[in-house]
């Protein structure tokens, strides 16, 4: 779980995170729960992991398009360009 966190962080977050941020993020690291726990945590008591994963697949069909409107709007603006001094 660090790993596809870390890789997920180097590639959305952290080139607009600044000394602050990015030690907020290391401590939060620490919190990251184990895969298993996770699953748990998420899955209500009558689920099971396919029915999970089909609720994230919903949410992500959801979440694109406003994430591609969101990217277009940044581009737009200039603003797809501007990271952390």
């Amino acid at each position: 779980m660090e790993q596809l966190v870390e890789e997920s962080y180097a590639a959305t977050l952290k080139p607009w995170h600044g000394w602050i941020s990015s030690a907020a993020y290391r401590v939060a690291l620490k919190m990251i729960p184990d895969r298993k726990s996770l699953l748990t945590l998420l899955m209500s008591k009558d689920d099971n992991f396919e029915a999970l994963v089909g609720d994230f697949q919903s949410l992500v069909s959801l979440l694109v398009p406003l994430l591609e409107d969101a990217h277009n709007i940044m581009e737009a603006f200039g603003l797809s360009k501007l990271k952390s001094h």
